[in-house]
């Protein structure tokens, strides 16, 4: 069974040395791409739905799908080569196109889709002459995921303005009329004064005469 699975290893380094070139496999060389609406805050095993174009390797009519730790690939290095084995097969139209789902990874071992940039590759045959294309994913990191967001505090409604009590006016007195008042004050004065002499005038004439007679 080891001796197997050194066997596959093995043949899986040959292949992803030829998929990969002495100096890389050029995206989209031959004008293959791939796309997806979602790529951006995955979770793992999430399942995205890829499409490919151009795919049109004379004589395949599939494709593989793996995950890579760069792109364009430079080298083995950028899989996990424990995962070639299990790198599904996808079939391929004649006219290039493809559209299939895909379960995306976040921990492959030996490269980690939170710490770099990690590319679904799909790829036909091997070596310089292959053809590929490479999809950028990132993905949402679980541990914010779990943690509850803080609330801000609920805002405290300011107290309902208090209005100011209206001044009332102090009605002003009533000035007292002058000039008329006070004159007739002294002129009532005078006439007593002037009524008291004619009448003590008077008595004193009365009171003279019976004298007199």
């Amino acid at each position: 069974m080891l001796r197997g699975t050194r066997v596959v290893l093995a043949a899986a380094v040959m292949a992803i040395g030829l998929l990969a070139g002495a100096s890389g496999v050029s995206a989209d060389h031959a004008g293959e791409t791939a796309t997806s609406e979602t790529t951006e805050g995955l979770t793992d095993g999430q399942t995205i739905t890829i499409s490919v174009a151009n795919m049109k390797m004379p004589g395949m009519n599939t494709a593989q799908i793996m995950m890579a730790n760069t792109w364009p690939v430079v080298g083995p290095e950028a899989f996990n080569l424990a995962e070639f084995g299990d790198a599904p097969t996808v079939n391929i139209n004649p006219d290039g196109t493809g559209t299939f789902d895909y379960a995306v990874t976040l921990d492959h071992g030996t490269f980690n889709c939170l710490e770099i940039q990690c590319h679904v590759v799909i790829f036909q045959g091997m070596g310089f002459d292959s053809y590929t294309a490479g999809l950028p994913i990132t993905f949402a990191d679980p541990a914010a995921a779990t943690t509850p967001p803080t609330e801000a505090p609920a805002a405290t409604e300011a107290p309902a303005a208090t209005e100011a009590p209206v001044a009332v006016d102090a009605a002003a007195p009533e000035e007292e009329e002058s000039g008329d008042d006070s004159g007739g004050g002294s002129a009532g004065i005078i006439i007593a004064i002037v009524a008291a002499v004619v009448v003590i005038g008077g008595g004193g004439a009365v009171l003279a005469k019976r004298r007199k007679g």
